[in-house]
């Protein structure tokens, strides 16, 4: 496999991704985990953020001032969009601390994920060099390291200290290297399409058992839940897949998840739980609602995502050669 290429099999494994997070907030929030069906959901769906997550480690960050400023400017937009939609629709002004926020999107950004990812980004071109200069023994040392601290003494031990539920930068560089060493001792080859089917499944059904009867709580460094994640990119990344399409579909990734998880995306999840609640969450009426929801959510991310880059990809382009020319601090 050409790792310099995205291929389309990895590119579905981000479309999943994404289905599943998406499925994932509608059981935890239009929902509110209520239904018989909640910890089959999430005992599959919660494995797509450690999927993302071993997406960037197997391609790697190039921090690039580009990168960087699209980045920034894609939060900002979708910020300010969920902002001006509240106001539109719910007639909800912004708060002083919403306006600030927007400002300072690195660290005051509504999305928990972007908070950890973008220092991940800042930090990437160190980890490159550990990654790349490391002796095999340091770079063994340094992964079996860090899954430790993140699964046994965060998971298991409780320590709020080192990783205490997989919802920061240390989960974050930890499947960083992990999607790496995928790469790197190509993990897929080691077993059959068959045999990575059977060992995702036996993990989601472990976790099905630990949500239902331990604690139903979500938590990224569960090792059995890092397991299902790996297991599943292997099992896809095995498959022949070329398509444009799926391609061009994974670009839109990102902005399903920013117009979902927003302060305007959370809205529509309240009138969804009331809705549901109305119906039951039974009945055709129901999943209808639910079939326009997702069809919305997809359709106003094409139109948003489109029109942020007719906006601003020129200036992107144009102020990153002029960061380069100035501050060429990156290798590009």
């Amino acid at each position: 496999m050409n790792t310099k290429v995205r291929n389309s099999n990895i590119e579905l494994i981000r479309i999943v991704a994404m289905l599943f997070i998406v499925t994932f907030h509608i059981s935890i929030n239009a929902q509110k985990g209520e239904l018989p069906s909640h910890n089959y959901i999430i005992s599959i769906t919660t494995t797509g953020v450690n999927l993302f997550l071993l997406i960037t480690g197997y391609f790697g960050i190039r921090l690039k001032w580009k990168s960087i400023l699209n980045i920034l400017c894609i939060i900002i937009f979708y910020y300010i969009v969920s902002l001006v939609a509240n106001y539109l629709i719910f007639k909800q002004s912004p708060s002083t601390g919403e306006i600030i926020s927007i400002f300072t999107p690195i660290n005051r950004n509504p999305w928990w994920y972007m908070k950890c990812y973008i220092p991940l980004m800042l930090l990437s071109p160190g980890l490159n060099v550990v990654k790349e200069k490391a002796t095999e023994k340091q770079y063994r040392f340094l992964l079996t390291t860090m899954i430790y601290l993140s699964c046994y003494s965060g998971f298991l031990l409780n320590n709020f200290y080192v990783n205490h539920n997989g919802f920061n930068l240390f989960q974050f560089i930890t499947m960083y290297f992990i999607g790496d060493a995928l790469k790197r001792y190509r993990i897929a080859d080691f077993f059959s399409k068959k045999q990575w089917l059977f060992i995702y499944t036996v993990s989601t059904v472990i976790l099905f058992f630990y949500f239902s009867y331990i604690d139903n709580t979500n938590r990224y460094n569960n090792p059995v839940l890092m397991f299902a994640a790996i297991s599943l990119f292997c099992l896809i990344s095995k498959f022949d897949i070329r398509s444009s399409l799926i391609n061009q579909a994974a670009s839109y990734m990102l902005p399903i998840y920013l117009l979902q998880d927003s302060p305007f995306g959370f809205k529509i999840y309240n009138i969804l739980y009331s809705k549901g609640v109305e119906l039951n969450f039974t009945g055709w009426e129901y999943y209808q609602k639910l079939a326009i929801y997702i069809a919305a959510l997809l359709t106003l991310a094409f139109i948003l995502e489109t029109t942020r880059q007719l906006l601003l990809n020129k200036l992107i382009n144009n102020t990153s050669k002029r960061l380069k020319e100035k501050v060429n601090i990156f290798d590009e």
